[in-house]
């Protein structure tokens, strides 16, 4: 009775990890603002998207790693006496760690589009964000500067935005 207490809790656990770093999903999309990003003054120029591809991103490892740790630790800790009960910990931290870690990988890969544009100035520079449908290439968007720069569809009328001279 015992042993199976013990193996519901360290079950228990991981679901535990397995829960907290499925709430860790980043959020890459161009229509989600940070709160720090709120109320901020960044630079914006009008592009042209000249190529879109599809890329892979990497998930991230860290966290999950911890917390994963942290419960194999607790799990591991319940079997055993003495002696036995600290290798199982130790066993326990080894393996929830590395279970976190690859949760959490798992959990946070995704895709997105890397997309080159075109300055008005002639400059290219290259922005990798998730969206829904990538933008079109030859689509006039605008580049938002910041930590997280940003593409948007450029919905202006090109000739009332000129400014007057």
């Amino acid at each position: 009775m015992n042993r199976f207490h013990n193996m519901t809790r360290a079950g228990v656990g991981l679901a535990a990890v397995a829960l907290m770093l499925s709430a860790c999903q980043h959020g890459y999309s161009p229509d989600r603002y940070s709160t720090a990003s709120m109320q901020q003054a960044t630079k914006v120029d009008r592009a042209v998207v000249q190529s879109v591809r599809l890329v892979d991103v990497d998930g991230t490892a860290g966290a999950g790693a911890l917390v994963g740790g942290a419960a194999g630790g607790i799990g591991g800790a319940s079997f055993g006496s003495g002696g036995g009960s600290a290798a199982a910990a130790l066993g326990g931290v080894l393996v929830g760690a590395a279970i976190g870690a690859l949760v959490e990988k798992s959990a946070t890969e995704t895709q997105a589009f890397e997309y080159i544009v075109m300055k008005q100035s002639g400059d290219l520079m290259s922005v990798t964000q998730k969206d829904a449908q990538p933008l079109a290439v030859g689509q006039k968007v605008m580049l938002i500067y910041g930590i997280k720069a940003r593409l948007i569809p450029d919905t202006t009328n090109s000739a009332s935005a000129a400014p007057a001279s």
